[in-house]
């Protein structure tokens, strides 16, 4: 069968189809690490003595967390695809979360305490006002939904195009 004529059923898909961006998650994603970028923020607000050495002494284990998220076996990113939006967990990739886009209806970033300095934010899906999938401690949120949104739209055009073409 097509890929044309199966872009027409009613059935949802799995899994995410081909990539359009993948999205690691910072450091943030725990308790620690959030603890780190709020420490990391006041340091940054006070002198450079005092941000100087909080960076001495948060580099440690900021560098932990980092080795820690990115393990082979247990590691969680995020992929935006052509067919909807994925969590995903270990390499290779195995999909906890799935929602393809023809579910969600808005796409919000939510900032949470210890995220304004260190550009990092949540990025939550919607549908009729329920959340239906999160993805937490994204780097650059607002630009990650932005490409979301634009991905989402894409594919909805997409698929009246073919609805047309089909009646």
């Amino acid at each position: 069968m097509s890929q044309t004529s199966d872009a027409l059923t009613d059935k949802e898909p799995v899994s995410p189809g081909r990539t359009a961006k993948t999205i690691w998650p910072t450091i943030s994603l725990w308790a620690a690490g959030a603890a780190i970028a709020r420490l990391w923020g006041r340091a940054l607000a006070a002198n450079r003595f005092v941000t100087i050495a909080t960076g001495c002494v948060l580099g440690l284990p900021a560098a932990v967390l980092y080795l820690w998220r990115i393990r082979p076996w247990a590691c969680t990113y995020y992929r935006l695809a052509e067919n909807g939006a994925a969590v995903l967990r270990g390499i290779p990739g195995r999909v906890t979360q799935f929602v393809p886009w023809q579910r969600i209806t808005r796409i919000e970033v939510r900032i949470l305490p210890g995220q304004e300095r260190t550009a990092v934010g949540d990025v939550v899906f919607f549908s009729e006002g329920e959340q239906i999938l999160r993805f937490s401690a994204v780097p650059f949120a607002p630009a990650v939904a932005e490409q979301a949104r634009r991905i989402m739209n894409a594919q909805r055009a997409f698929q009246e195009i073919l609805a047309r073409r089909a009646s």
